[in-house]
């Protein structure tokens, strides 16, 4: 029998709005036999309800419109965008939702909770205390249940919606809970996501639609109170699982709730844009990755499966628009089938995309999966050896740091690995063999670029334009693996140095080589990016700017050290 998923899922998360893009996410979902979408936008169940009760409409029976009609002056007088922006953009979701019921696929809302429109603050003002949103305060669950009962009444056809409670990107979590009154300050996190969830379940149950949970937590201990609380969940509650913990980290183990719902249908989430893994710019193929990871999923009674394609972080950029769509089309193929060999994804990815040269014959075509397949199967080791610093996640969302305490913040605080992986706590210290594995890591990386660069410029079965295109593709990895080779041995190197007997002048001689070297190559990429014409992602993650704060801030600290 098959390791398959009932629930193929695509998410957009920056593009939803752009009727464009949505329509070719939703045809390449009907060619891939994908049956849900999922529309991600932080706030996108606030930009779709006002709620037009606390604008004095007490008919909850009444339709949008009805609504409209009834408070359009008063919303004009008290939040004038708030008059039109809704009514737009909820025509604009039933268009897509219709449009998706045509083609078999199901259209889910997701949000993170709690989100509210400012003039709550005026509805209610007790929901702020001493200058802080109070997330004690007991009319949040009243707001909730009228929030997603307008919602339900208005989009029957919803399948349901999808939240994140413990994250701190809303507007107001526990987790990030900043009130300190008295209630706040004896708050019992997990019971505080168990009235938020039931709140937001009741209306969601009552329309006959489904809610999902997502355990999207930045630690070990809030997963630990959202997991108290999902025990606690009806059992038509679905839960969802980042595949790895914390965020979509492709050098971190398998997230550990993975399998340990009880009665609850679990979905587990995967990212193929490559929000810490390169954004496609960074060359990254996860297919051999999620081919275990997928068959983890499946052996633990996960029944659905979402891969995100793009990142709000990120705007106008998706996994479609770089060769990352490869992990769109893995997503697609290991959902129906777990076991699906690798060559079947890069043979479905090449013949779907048009890449293949027109005329080729069975055997081209196959040599063609091989060579390509070859070099796109090594390009995870590359990056991994790149932006991830002996498996710590070094970058910040893929891009340069910024200086050495911002490198080692991120590696060790913001995306802890330790917290996650016990005996990891020591690789980043500032020793002479840390020092030794890490430099030979970055150098691998930047041999491993060239050589598979080298590969590609041979072609084999591709046509000429394919072929350009990747061939230039990778040239702007191997520029963007030489940077972060570079900041990553200076970062070593000045723990290293920080922490060791000022004796160390060969260490501190060479430290100064590498820091001339990133300079010289900020300078060789500054010219570069100034004679071409280059999309925003490229220049973003090659930005030379962030190079030189990175070699200024290192700079000034071996000064001091004299």
């Amino acid at each position: 029998m098959k390791d398959s998923f009932a629930v193929r899922a695509m998410e957009i998360h920056d593009r939803i709005w752009d009727q464009e893009h949505v329509a070719r996410v939703l045809d390449f979902m009907a060619a891939n036999n994908m049956n849900t979408l999922i529309l991600h936008a932080n706030d996108i169940v606030d930009a779709v309800v006002w709620p037009a009760y606390y604008y004095g409409e007490k008919n909850s029976n009444q339709t949008f419109y009805e609504h409209y009609k009834a408070i359009y002056k008063k919303l004009y007088k008290l939040t004038a965008s708030r008059r039109y922006m809704p009514v737009h953009r909820r025509d604009y979701l039933h268009w897509v939702i219709r449009k998706a019921a045509g083609m078999g696929i199901l259209v889910f809302l997701q949000n993170k909770e709690l989100w509210f429109p400012d003039y709550i603050q005026e509805v209610h003002p007790a929901v702020c205390k001493n200058g802080h949103f109070c997330c004690s305060e007991t009319f949040w669950l009243e707001f909730i249940r009228v929030k997603y009962s307008e919602l339900m009444a208005d989009f029957p056809e919803l399948g349901g919606v999808i939240t994140s409670p413990g994250s701190r990107e809303s507007k107001l979590s526990v987790t990030s809970n900043r009130c300190e009154c008295n209630s706040c300050k004896t708050l019992d996190s997990s019971e505080w996501y168990y009235q938020l969830i039931t709140a937001i379940h009741e209306p969601i149950h009552q329309a006959g639609k489904t809610l999902v949970v997502r355990d999207f937590v930045f630690d070990s201990g809030s997963q630990q109170a959202l997991s108290a609380a999902m025990d606690r969940f009806p059992a038509d509650i679905v839960l969802a699982l980042k595949n790895t913990p914390h965020d979509f980290y492709p050098t971190f183990p398998n997230n550990p709730k993975i399998g340990e719902a009880r009665q609850n249908e679990t979905w587990v989430e995967f990212d193929a844009m490559g929000q810490y893994f390169g954004w496609g710019i960074g060359i990254c193929s996860l297919v051999r990755d999620w081919q275990e990871r997928f068959r983890h999923a499946a052996a633990n009674r996960v029944c659905g499966m979402v891969v995100r394609t793009d990142w709000e972080g990120l705007p106008g950029h998706s996994c479609f628009d770089t060769p990352n769509i490869v992990n769109a089309y893995a997503a697609a193929l290991l959902a129906e089938d777990a076991a699906r060999p690798s060559s079947d994804v890069y043979r479905r990815w090449l013949v779907a995309e048009g890449l293949i040269a027109e005329g080729a014959a069975n055997a081209m075509i196959e040599e063609c999966v091989t060579w390509l397949g070859g070099i796109f199967d090594r390009t995870w080791d590359v990056i991994r050896k790149t932006v991830f610093m002996d498996e710590y996640v070094f970058s910040d969302s893929s891009a340069l740091p910024v200086g050495l305490e911002h490198a080692f913040w991120l590696a060790e605080e913001k995306n802890s690995l330790s917290d996650w992986h016990a005996g990891k706590d020591k690789t980043l210290r500032g020793t002479m063999e840390n020092l030794g594995k890490i430099v030979v890591e970055k150098e691998q990386a930047v041999a491993e670029v060239r050589e598979l660069l080298s590969l590609l410029s041979v072609n084999r079965g591709l046509s000429d334009s394919a072929h350009q295109r990747l061939l230039e593709q990778f040239k702007y990895f191997a520029v963007y693996v030489k940077g972060f080779g570079l900041v990553g041995q200076i970062a070593i190197m000045a723990r290293v140095l920080a922490a060791q007997p000022p004796e160390l002048g060969n260490l501190r001689q060479l430290l100064q080589e590498r820091l001339k070297e990133l300079l010289s190559h900020a300078a060789g990429v500054e010219h570069w990016l100034s004679s071409k014409e280059l999309p925003y992602p490229v220049f973003a993650l090659l930005n030379p700017e962030r190079m030189r704060i990175f070699h200024d801030d290192v700079a000034a600290k071996i000064e001091s050290w004299q």
